[in-house]
């Protein structure tokens, strides 16, 4: 006997509320509603699944509903996402992490998913339609980088107290991205001869939805010294800061000397690469 497949809902955080008007999307809140409000009691089943915007307490929330009403056995229910650490994307708050499921899929090749959390600091202030915003892709392909470079490559490496320096980004977006579920996949390329002790790389990231690319993001990154690094922050600080002083002639206008002028390297990357 065929058995037909139980219906899906996904759920998606309340910043999602204008895609939540999608047919089979809720908001995580007005599934909650619904389920104490008793309107799910006949359901014969469902599987939910996790759009963006959730995160374990959301998922905890709704099972503790479902459970008050009896209906947890009728509900299928995702697991939770398991992000990488926020210091292995130089992030402060996980709601700022936007890789989860981490791992080497083959050789220099890596797969991951995007979590977006609801208070996510790109989209707390800035929301366009019902699309995830081209920024967010943008820095998850940066994080996808770091992440895996952090979990993969820097335990290999000598233990210094290394910093990233990137010297190319460049994003190529193909189609809208939606908040459901959004698929990363990184290739990279050690790139050997650019400076003794200063790995350098070549990485691509893929975004794609349902099988379908979305945008493709690469990028060309080194790691240095922060030794290297403060050095020469503090130099073109300095120059920086001397650049804002007034000309000499507006100083003092009784001289008619010509103005000083400032030499300001324009790429720190140029002149890591001699330090």
């Amino acid at each position: 006997m065929n058995t037909l497949p139980l219906p899906t809902l996904v759920l998606v955080g309340e910043r999602f509320t204008a895609f939540a008007v999608t047919e089979g999307v809720q908001t995580v809140n007005r599934f909650i509603a619904s389920v104490r409000a008793g309107q799910h009691d006949v359901a014969g089943g469902m599987v939910i699944r996790a759009g963006q915007g959730i995160d374990g307490t959301d998922l905890s929330n709704v099972r503790d509903a479902l459970t008050v009403r009896g209906l947890l056995g009728r509900f299928q229910l995702p697991s939770e996402s398991n992000t990488v650490p926020p210091t292995s994307v130089h992030k402060h708050r996980e709601a700022n992490v936007l890789i989860a499921d981490l791992h080497r899929a083959a050789d220099n090749r890596y797969t991951a998913r995007l979590r977006l959390a609801d208070d996510n600091e790109l989209i707390v202030d800035h929301l366009t339609g019902t699309h995830i915003q081209g920024m967010v892709l943008i820095e998850a392909a940066r994080q996808m980088m770091l992440a895996v470079t952090e979990e993969f490559v820097r335990p290999a490496m000598p233990k210094r107290d290394w910093v990233y320096v990137m010297s190319t980004l460049d994003t190529r977006f193909e189609r809208c991205v939606f908040p459901v579920g959004v698929d990363l996949e990184l290739t990279f390329t050690p790139v050997p001869g650019r400076g003794a002790g200063r790995p350098s790389f070549d990485a691509t990231v893929t975004i794609s939805q349902a099988g379908v690319v979305a945008a493709v993001s690469r990028s060309e990154y080194r790691l240095f010294d922060r030794r290297a690094l403060k050095r020469i922050e503090q130099q073109q600080a300095a120059a920086a800061i001397a650049a804002q002083a007034p000309p000499a002639a507006e100083m003092a206008p009784e001289h008619h000397s010509e103005p000083e002028t400032f030499a300001v390297t324009a790429s720190p990357v140029a002149q890591l690469a001699d330090a």
